[in-house]
């Protein structure tokens, strides 16, 4: 099963919201599981440091077209790990399966790209964040797409 975050995050959003699938783990051996969750439009922002349960999230509303994910790539750190307690009272970590979005990508050592990347800039003049006007109608049409896919 997922780490701790992982559950805390499926657990307390989907008791508040419908549902669609959040992410699919997949174990050695191939045995696959659906998570589902369901968010309202939001504005996501990631870069670089953005790891593991985060990445889970933002892919998870991305792929669903629930938001509009704004920044740069993501750090790629999409393994399940577990930690066996030995005989001498030592552990041993495992990965033992890994994450992947819901539209079936692994983005472990790679990251993903946002919607929207920022680029560095020398001063705020030069910034490319996107308006709210712009942002608007990038849920708008993310909200589009999601119903004509279902």
């Amino acid at each position: 099963e997922p780490g701790s975050r992982i559950t805390y995050l499926i657990d307390s959003a989907s008791s508040r919201l419908e549902s669609a699938t959040t992410m699919r783990t997949k174990r050695r051996g191939g045995s696959e599981k659906p998570w589902h969750i369901c968010l309202p439009p939001i504005v996501i922002l990631v870069d670089r440091a953005t790891a593991s349960a985060a990445e889970v999230f933002a892919t998870a509303l991305k792929d669903n077209c629930r938001a509009v994910v704004v920044g740069r790539r993501t750090y790629g750190k999409a393994r399940i790990q577990s930690v066996f307690q030995l005989s001498d009272g030592s552990g041993l970590q495992l990965t033992v399966g890994g994450y992947m979005t819901p539209n079936h990508d692994d983005i472990n050592r790679v990251g993903f790209l946002p919607d929207v990347e920022l680029t560095p800039f020398e001063n705020k003049a030069e910034s490319r964040i996107p308006s709210p006007h712009t942002v608007t109608k990038m849920l708008n049409s993310s909200q589009a797409r999601n119903s004509a896919k279902a």
